[in-house]
């Protein structure tokens, strides 16, 4: 009998401290990364999703990696003057409960120089990396932008 008490007690704080933990919503759930097709040789790209921040606190997005391009920056497309530019930002700021939309016209990554041509239906891996020290590893997928339409 001496020997259950120690599993039983074992079991019991397992489960105490799995309920006391962030829930399965909690953190930053991303949805529908996908990157535009460019035409042949294109020496960019830019790449859409969705940030929802299910936590508590806010926390921003910092930075984005990838093996597949030379670098990744975050770029926002603004009007200036009557002139739609795209701004490199440093961070996306995540509010509590918010989502955010990576977007044509909006925000987007800003994928430069592939280093292999990507097609439709392929896929990209990109690390995200979010001030609250997590980092993601996503699957983008490659779409023919006529599909999204």
């Amino acid at each position: 009998m001496n020997r259950r008490v120690p599993a039983a007690l074992a079991a019991l704080a397992a489960l105490l401290l799995t309920a006391c933990g962030p829930g399965p919503d909690a953190g930053v759930l991303i949805e529908d990364p996908w990157i535009r097709e460019a035409p042949p040789g294109a020496r960019a790209l830019a790449g859409y999703m969705r940030l929802e921040n299910r936590g508590d606190a806010p926390v921003a997005l910092l930075l984005a990696n990838s093996d597949t391009f030379e670098r990744i920056e975050l770029h926002h497309t603004l009007q200036v003057d009557g002139t739609m530019r795209m701004v490199e930002v440093d961070h996306v700021p995540l509010p509590p409960g918010e989502t955010v939309a990576f977007a044509p016209g909006g925000l987007h990554l800003m994928l430069f120089t592939p280093r292999e041509p990507l097609r439709a239906g392929d896929g990209v891996t990109i690390e995200l990396t979010f001030s609250d020290g997590t980092a993601r590893d996503l699957r983008f997928e490659v779409r023919d932008v006529r599909e999204r339409r």
